[in-house]
């Protein structure tokens, strides 16, 4: 089963992703702030994270920042309003696997986070096989 950490500021949101994903049979936690999501990622394994780039405290591109030194392998989907597309290139240059515009489809939701969770198998598999070959 796939986990999936959502960081967002916005509680309606929160829930609302938090239920349709637990619907399509992910593992869902979710966190209202960039402290709180570190926290989180400090204390268990997530398979991608789903995070807000607007937040009080703790913005997302910080958040961003601590993960890839916390664990760099987590896939981070970047959630942003419109009109933030200069964030946007500054988290993708950062680390970030992805990113949606909202309000987005439940579809363009689940499709990114198969394909980054999937790209990240990949990487692994590639180090196994690489290991393997040395």
């Amino acid at each position: 089963m796939i986990k999936v950490l959502v960081v967002d500021d916005e509680e309606p949101f929160r829930r609302l992703l938090k239920n349709e994903l637990a619907r399509k049979g992910y593992s869902v936690e979710v966190a209202p702030d960039g402290a709180a999501a570190l926290r989180l990622i400090r204390e268990s394994a997530f398979d991608v994270l789903l995070l807000d780039i607007v937040m009080p405290g703790i913005n997302g591109i910080e958040v961003l920042e601590n993960v890839k030194r916390i664990n760099p392998a987590i896939p981070v989907i970047i959630l942003s309003a419109a009109g933030q597309t200069k964030t946007v290139v500054e988290a993708m240059k950062m680390g970030a696997a992805d990113f949606l515009v909202k309000p987005f489809e439940e579809q363009e939701l689940e499709l990114a986070i198969e394909n980054v969770v999937e790209k990240q198998k990949l990487k692994e598999e590639v180090k196994i096989l690489k290991r393997r070959l040395d």
